[in-house]
């Protein structure tokens, strides 16, 4: 007795330790399966394992004909007799022994043993070995199915960790500027490299229902319909799994198209891949999945920023010509006031952006008569600048040749007319001054009427003249205004950008305005009555951008 209780220790030993090594279920059933009938002499065996609400027989030695049973509570071992209605399946097969395998009070599984070789019933001692026996096994399948539970968590987390270096890498990659070609070539390399793939395009959505091709690998031209059915999906995913008729489901088939994945920029959907199959023929994973969704919102954001880039040097580009042409604009300006005894005059212009369309000027004709001009382009900006440039040319060009206000007028009229399209025009007020004694002769071409404020506090609109220049090539007839200047009589001009200045409830500054101010400082120099002006305006409007070009002249006889 003492010899075989050491030989079934030693063997307890060896068998403890061969199944903690071991993080195979089965290897351990089968190894403990093994040593029970060779240590009991049993030539039939098997293991149920509850899967759902059955036991399943797997280790079936001897070819037993047992089918699955439904799930038993079983505690300890049992010996099977005939008597026993429940087990008579197991009984009927040689099933003699019913061993259940615990731990922590779940039954893992159940060893089936068959009747001993020589009949006889077991020995203590050889209830004691099973009892032995089935603890260290319940114990070892527990620890390999831990074994196998750490194993499956670190092989995900090596699956993210080898996903977050890979999306890092692609972040790398495509981290420099670079051009919207070298952005898809890219793309395309790790496609090819990465998921192994030669079929793929990638589209960028302009609108609702049309796209723009970036790449197409297919053999085959996507149309609008199709691209509109496929684009539906909000995340990467086979697309064995989106709905599609009929029709496009064909020709996804035709193209072996897998993978369908959105290019999503700040929450915004820009653009999409279509994936075909892989070359080696597999399936993609969870994970490729992932890889797909996480380079297509990489290449789309690396898309965006070389789009905001370009835009960026464009801008730069157009800041720096405006600058230029602001500029060029400064030199089409009066560059000096006139200085005439007895007389003070003074201007300036504010353009809303860069350039403006308000122009302003002073021209000596001889030495007795000063032409002075204010005008106004419709619209602002280059375009209205390029307008007044022409203006100013053409007055250059007509006023020193001594002809009437009217025929001057005439002809502006029809140089703007000839040179620009119909949805533009000028407004212009122009007059002339008779230095020696305050004679003022002016025409009014559709421009906001400038003040006459008298030494008496007295405000005069000068209104007479006609319609705006460049409506029409046959104007109806423009009237010459006259006026007179005694000392202490201010002239005020100024364009709409004055008046029509608002403040944050959108509300004008108004000519009434306008008006107050210039009784208010009409005794002050002509620079400061424009300081006083243009002060008040910027106040009013602190709270708005600046709407439109400001242009103003005063002209004040001193004596």
């Amino acid at each position: 007795m003492a010899n075989s209780t050491i030989i079934n220790l030693k063997s307890l030993i060896d068998l403890s330790n061969g199944l903690y090594e071991s993080a195979d279920v089965d290897f351990i059933l089968n190894s403990t399966v093994l040593s029970l009938m060779g240590k009991l002499k049993i030539f039939k065996s098997c293991v149920l394992l509850p899967n759902n609400e059955y036991f399943y027989p797997v280790l079936n030695k001897s070819k037993l004909n047992i089918s699955p049973i439904k799930q038993f509570d079983l505690n300890d071992i049992v010996i099977l007799t005939e008597n026993i209605v429940e087990f008579s399946m197991l009984y009927n097969a040689g099933i003699k022994l019913l061993i259940p395998l615990l731990h922590n009070s779940e039954l893992v599984a159940i060893i089936c043993l068959g009747e001993s070789l020589s009949k006889a019933e077991l020995t203590i001692e050889e209830f004691e070995y099973i009892n032995l026996v089935s603890s260290i096994t319940a114990n070892a399948i527990a620890n390999a199915r831990n074994l196998l539970q750490l194993q499956s968590a670190k092989s995900k987390v090596d699956q993210r960790n080898q996903l977050l270096s890979a999306i890092f890498e692609l972040g790398r990659d495509f981290s420099s500027f670079l051009t919207s070609e070298q952005i898809i070539k890219m793309l395309s390399l790790h496609l090819m490299g990465q998921m192994m793939v030669s079929r793929f395009a990638v589209y960028k959505i302009t609108n609702k229902s049309n796209f723009t091709s970036l790449i197409n690998r297919f053999n085959y031209d996507f149309d609008n319909c199709l691209l509109e059915n496929i684009s539906q999906s909000l995340f990467a995913q086979k697309i064995s799994e989106i709905e599609i008729n009929s029709e496009c489901r064909a020709i996804i088939e035709q193209n072996a198209i897998r993978i369908v994945s959105p290019m999503v920029v700040a929450g915004n959907t820009t653009g999409f891949l279509i994936i075909g199959k892989k070359l080696n023929g597999e399936d993609f994973d969870e994970r490729n999945l992932q890889f797909i969704q996480a380079l297509g919102n990489t290449a789309a954001s690396a898309l965006e920023n070389e789009r905001l880039f370009q835009e960026e040097i464009e801008k730069k580009k157009l800041e720096s010509e405006l600058k230029f042409a602001l500029e060029i604009q400064k030199n089409l300006l009066p560059k000096f006031v006139p200085k005439i005894d007895g007389y003070s005059i003074a201007g300036t212009t504010i353009p809303s952006r860069h350039v403006g369309g308000d122009y302003y000027d002073f021209l000596m004709l001889d030495e007795k008569h000063l032409l002075v001009v204010i005008a106004d382009v419709s619209g602002k900006g280059m375009p209205a600048s390029l307008i007044m440039a022409h203006f100013q040319a053409a007055l250059r060009i007509l006023a020193p040749l001594h002809i009437t206000l009217t025929d001057l007028i005439l002809k502006l009229n029809l140089t703007i007319y000839e040179n620009t399209s119909p949805d533009k025009f000028v407004t212009a007020f122009i007059g002339v001054l008779d230095v020696t004694n305050g004679a003022f002769y002016y025409i009014n071409a559709g421009h906001n009427p400038p003040y006459l404020c008298t030494a008496s506090k007295e405000i005069i609109e000068l209104s007479d003249g006609g319609l705006i220049l460049g409506f029409t090539d046959e104007p109806p007839e423009y009237h010459t205004g006259e006026i007179w200047l005694n000392k202490d009589d201010v002239i005020l001009m100024y364009t709409d950008g004055v008046t029509e200045a608002q403040d944050i409830k959108r509300e004008d500054f108004g000519e009434e305005s306008t008006k107050s101010l210039l009784l208010e400082f009409s005794e002050q120099s002509t620079d400061n009555i424009i300081s006083e002006i243009v002060n008040a305006v910027n106040e009013y409007s602190k709270s708005t951008s600046q709407f439109d070009d400001i242009t103003l002249i005063a002209l004040k006889r001193l004596n």
